[in-house]
């Protein structure tokens, strides 16, 4: 299902994605490998309220497991959690990033921004669980969620 807003105004600027500390939904999550071959998760989320999309990985092992660990905790993962963790289970949590504009240079050779995690921020490398809100945030009313 997409998301729509009609209330929104036409940005023909295309400006870069609005970075800061903003209540996300997975609507993404399918298992992959890093270039070391690693096991991960690529993960697509939706901002609850407002326009934007971010995209990321969570190592599942490998020397980016300690913060792949602290995301899947962010995400409602329990500490003690061992066995097979379905990709999918993933899907539609709630969660609080912190993210920074990263510039790259896409396949047409042009300078574009997107949306990165900042690991050295809230509490789980850039994430932060639903229920915890940070600082100078406020958690969505029921008016402001489609769920």
């Amino acid at each position: 299902m997409a998301r729509v807003n009609m209330n929104k105004e036409a940005d023909s600027a295309g400006g870069p994605p609005e970075a800061g500390v903003h209540l996300w939904e997975v609507l993404k999550c399918e298992e992959a490998e890093s270039r070391n071959k690693d096991p991960m998760f690529k993960v697509e989320a939706s901002r609850v309220t407002g326009d934007g999309r971010f995209y990321d990985t969570i190592m599942l092992a490998g020397p980016g497991w300690g913060i792949g660990k602290a995301k899947l905790k962010a995400l409602g993962v329990e500490d003690d959690f061992e066995g097979e963790l379905d990709p999918l289970d993933l899907i539609g949590k709630h969660f609080w990033c912190s993210t920074g504009l990263e510039t790259y240079t896409n396949k047409e050779g042009k300078q574009r921004q997107k949306l990165k995690a900042l690991i050295d921020e809230l509490e789980h490398c850039g994430y932060q669980h639903v229920s915890n809100v940070p600082p100078g945030c406020e958690a969505p009313t029921r008016a402001d969620t489609p769920f």
